[in-house]
This record gives structure tokens, sequence and C-alpha cells, in this order.
């Protein structure tokens, strides 16, 4: 279940940590500082970078351009963290400057907002270090704490805290798919237990919630039966790179024809990404929906 795992757990922890109140407690526990809303503003990559992998889940600077925080969600182990932090950090640097005109050629100071890192790691097994470190040298060095949020272990428990209704809906949800419950219905039951705590208020409630996270689970599903039907004949892992081509292209044309709940296009676009599907396979479709409108 990794590939659903992944994909869950990073559109979840996305939806959820880049509204300004949740990332308030999300920052809380990783720092032990409480910050006012009206101090920062999200300040992300998403929009900007091409490839998927080059922004990270969740970013905001203070108003006054002294600090970046940013926050990257694991449920694995990574020795390269470090080095994507120092990535981010200067791919948003990069954005700073174009949007406070800044031009970094020039001699005077132009005062760049510092970074401040965190990874809030959540799985199976406990992480093992406190912070994976980068250095080369006498040049640069970056070490990024890594915080274990997995719910048993957390302080504050207490309904209004959104990092801990996160941790718990993916507690639940793992805990029934170890039962042997579908992940669509593991993820309903698990939100159906948040919204009876009190977890997640203004989130789990709003309609078409599940509808988005099931997008996730019914690709999974039917990516892996036909992976493994044409990998019988081809080889596993040809089919299911081809399986993968194949239905993300699908997926995409079938959400983009028929966008949910009012979504724009804009909005497909970016739930499609969410899901893991490339830019040229979302290109593709978009393709074929101009081209088919133009045969009509």
């Amino acid at each position: 279940m990794s590939n659903v795992n992944r994909r869950y757990k990073d559109t979840l922890f996305k939806h959820i940590f880049k509204e300004t109140g949740p990332f308030l407690d999300l920052y809380e526990t990783c720092s032990g500082k409480r910050l006012n809303a009206d101090e920062i503003e999200c300040f992300d990559l998403d929009s900007d970078v091409v490839q998927r992998d080059r922004y990270n889940d969740a970013s905001f600077i203070t108003k006054d351009n002294r600090l970046i925080y940013m926050v990257e969600h694991m449920s694995s182990k990574s020795e390269n963290l470090a080095v994507k932090f120092g990535a981010y950090y200067f791919d948003l640097l990069r954005l700073w400057a174009v949007r406070e005109n800044v031009n970094i050629h020039e001699y005077m100071d132009a005062h760049f907002p510092k970074p401040e890192m965190y990874v809030v790691y959540n799985g199976k097994k406990p992480y093992g270090k406190d912070c994976e470190t980068f250095e080369s040298g006498d040049f640069l060095r970056i070490s990024v704490p890594i915080i274990d949020v997995r719910y048993a272990g957390l302080a504050d428990k207490s309904a209004g805290n959104y990092l801990a209704g996160y941790s718990y809906l993916q507690r639940e949800y793992e805990r029934k798919l170890r039962a042997g419950m579908a992940p669509l219905e593991a993820f309903e039951y698990a939100v159906s237990q948040c919204r009876k705590k009190g977890y997640l208020k203004g989130i789990v409630e709003k309609e078409g919630f599940i509808t988005m996270f099931s997008d996730v689970f019914s690709y999974d599903s039917q990516l892996r039966a036909e992976g493994k039907a044409e990998g019988k004949a081809e080889g596993m892992a040809e089919g299911m790179t081809e399986g993968m081509a194949k239905r993300d292209l699908e997926i995409a044309i079938k959400m983009l024809s028929n966008p949910k709940n009012g979504a724009t296009r804009d909005e497909v676009i970016q739930t499609l990404s969410d899901l893991g599907i490339s830019d040229e396979t979302i290109e593709a479709a978009l393709k074929q929906l101009q081209d088919a409108g133009r045969t009509q």
C-alpha cells in the first residue's frame, strides 16, 4: 500500500497545513513558539515551480520579510532532507526577490529572509534521529530538526489542535488498513471518527472532502489491478509503468472534462498535481480534450 499511503498523506498534509490556523498549531509543536496569524502569510512554490519534487509541503514568510518557515512531512527516513531544504530555500529566495523587486546583483545588502526549517515525521517506526544535517566543508551547513508527530506521543490531543486531528486521522486509517479494510473505506471510517471526536473542524465537514481523496484511492486500486495484469504478460516492472501512464492520463481526462463541485480548471490541475500526476500527462489530457472539442 505504499503508493496510496504516500499520495493520500502528501495530499492530506498540504490540504490542512497550507491554511494559516492549522499551520500555527504545527509551528508551535515544532518550535515551542506561538506565532500570531497577522505576522505571517503563505509563501510556497506550488504555482511557480514545474517539477513536483521542487517544492515543499508548507511554507510561510513573516510579513516583515524577516524569516521563511518551511515544514516538510515525511513518513519514511530520507538522508537527503537537508539538501532538499537547501534547494527549497534558494528557490523561495528567488521568488521573494522577484516579488519584492530585489536585484541580487546590486552591491547593497538586500536583507534576505532567513530560513527556519522543520521535518514532521509520522511513520510507522521511530525515525531514529532528531535531525538531518548536510555539510560541505566551511561553505555550507544545513541542519533540519525531525519532529515526531505520531498521535500516541503528542502532548496536546485537544479537539481544537489541527495537528492532533491530522495524526489521529492517519492513525485510524492505518489501523483499518492493517485489519484488511479497503483504502477508501478505511479513510471514510477515519474521517467519521474525527468528526465524532471534534477533530479537524471546518475541514472534514466540507462537502467534497472525501470525494477529493476518493480519486486518490480509486486511482491506486485501478493502477494495481492493471499493473498486475500487464505485468504477467510483459514483466511486472514494465506493466506497472505502462499501467501508471495509462491510468494517469485517463484520470486526468475524466477530472478535467467533468470537474466536481464547481471546481475551476486550475483547481482541477492542482488536484491532479497533488495526486502525483505529471505535468506532461496533464498537458496531454488537455490537448486531447482540446482536439476532441475541435472535431465535434
